[in-house]
């Protein structure tokens, strides 16, 4: 029984808070995350980044944010759809994802 409970509890411990939605055509898994973006291109090697919190302040920084410069605006309340990249972060806050969806929250 202790065998069963332990790697459960640490599972549990260390999840994030996204959920995984789907998977897209290479098997990676698609997360779904709500936060906010925020224009950070005043500090050196940084541009926009999601904002989220997960028990303390945590960030998103999309590689692919150029595709959607259309609809974004700084402090917008959004919900993304993104697969995490193995590409290396200029900005040193958080990981690197692809976003795949950009929906606006109503606040």
């Amino acid at each position: 029984m202790y065998k069963i409970i332990v790697p459960i509890l640490f599972v549990l411990a260390f999840n994030d808070c996204a959920s995984v939605d789907d998977a897209d055509s290479f098997g990676f898994a698609i997360y779904t995350q709500e936060g906010m973006l925020v224009d950070m291109s005043k500090f050196d090697g940084c541009g926009w980044v999601l904002e989220y919190y997960n028990n303390s302040k945590r960030y998103l920084e999309p590689n692919n944010i150029s595709e959607f410069e259309d609809v974004v605006s700084d402090s917008m309340y959004v919900v993304v759809r993104y697969s995490k990249s193995d590409s290396k972060s200029q900005c040193m806050l958080g990981d690197v994802v692809t976003f795949y969806d950009i929906e606006k929250m109503e606040q």
